[in-house]
């Protein structure tokens, strides 16, 4: 679908993540790429994390 589209786009990713999550058979998947999705959202485009914020959830995103 992304190459249909030629781009991903977050319901894309989404999807992506829980097919990979059912595949492994890991739910910690999709609650590192929350992580991830959340500190890329809250912390980058809309930078109201502090920094201590961000250092919390680091090690979810270095699981995945």
């Amino acid at each position: 679908m992304a190459l249909e589209q030629d781009r991903w786009t977050a319901a894309l990713l989404f999807n992506a993540v829980d097919s990979i999550s059912n595949k492994l058979s890991n739910e910690d998947v999709r609650l590192w790429w929350r992580a991830a999705w959340f500190l890329h959202v809250e912390g980058f485009h809309e930078s109201r994390l502090n920094a201590e914020q961000v250092r919390r959830d680091l090690k979810y995103v270095e699981a995945l």
